[in-house]
């Protein structure tokens, strides 16, 4: 088999037949490259400058949530990233935060998304940030915050929705294609209203944004080109 069917090959295995408790470690061995102080500094003082100049696009004027990554073009992450391309981890968490009613989420957006932004450059960053945030991380922050998180690396449909139906609100990590690796992995927030999932940050128009009644019905409708759950969190007050 020549390098090119075998990379083909792998693109097609990873999402379909790797256990997900692998693809999270292998994820997690991306994060030990730190990003250096130096660029932490640096990103710091630049996205405090640009969220506070461009907050009133980069969130939702009806919600607050976070719903057009590709608008944040001019904030940075890790040491040459922009989070309009790798950011997602991080809008999920903030985006969960809002949902639980944090304070600082509430009150002051910049500030709350500068410290996120320098929180998973520090823990998590995969490739110092190249490849956005090892999930698992995400989990972390969260309890070391206080929440209650459970957590499943399970496509069990009805193990999702358990954990779906307990949690307050879900952040779900994922292959955007169950068939092809290289269309990439998404992590966004689901929140919950009137016994409905709602998807944030999902690349779907505002005009298109329903609910859904189960978790997983809100998973199936996360991507095109049916996605592969990976990492899914419940988290609670």
């Amino acid at each position: 088999m020549g390098r090119k069917s075998t990379l083909i090959s792998l693109r097609v295995f990873i999402p379909q037949h790797m256990p997900n408790a692998l693809v999270a470690k292998g994820y997690w061995l991306l994060s030990l490259p730190v990003v250096p102080k130096q660029y932490i500094l640096r990103n710091e003082e630049n996205n405090r400058k640009s969220l506070q100049e461009q907050q009133g696009f980069l969130f939702s004027k009806d919600t607050g949530f976070i719903e057009d990554q590709p608008s944040w073009t001019d904030i940075r992450f890790g040491t040459k990233s922009r989070m309009a391309d790798v950011g997602c981890e991080v809008m999920a968490t903030y985006n969960a935060l809002l949902d639980l009613g944090a304070g600082n989420a509430l009150t002051d957006r910049v500030q709350l998304m500068t410290e996120l932004i320098r929180y998973f450059e520090r823990h998590g960053s995969a490739l110092r940030g190249k490849y956005g945030t090892a999930p698992q991380f995400i989990r972390k922050y969260f309890k070391q915050k206080g929440y209650r998180v459970t957590r499943t690396l399970s496509r069990d449909p009805n193990k999702i929705n358990c954990l779906g139906e307990a949690a307050d609100t879900v952040i779900v990590s994922f292959f955007n294609n169950r068939k092809d690796l290289m269309a990439g992995v998404h992590t966004i927030s689901v929140t919950k209203k009137d016994e409905k999932y709602y998807l944030h940050n999902a690349y779907i128009p505002a005009n298109k944004r329903v609910g859904y009644a189960t978790l997983q019905e809100a998973f199936d409708n996360m991507s095109m080109s049916g996605a592969a759950p990976i990492l899914v969190l419940g988290i609670n007050r």
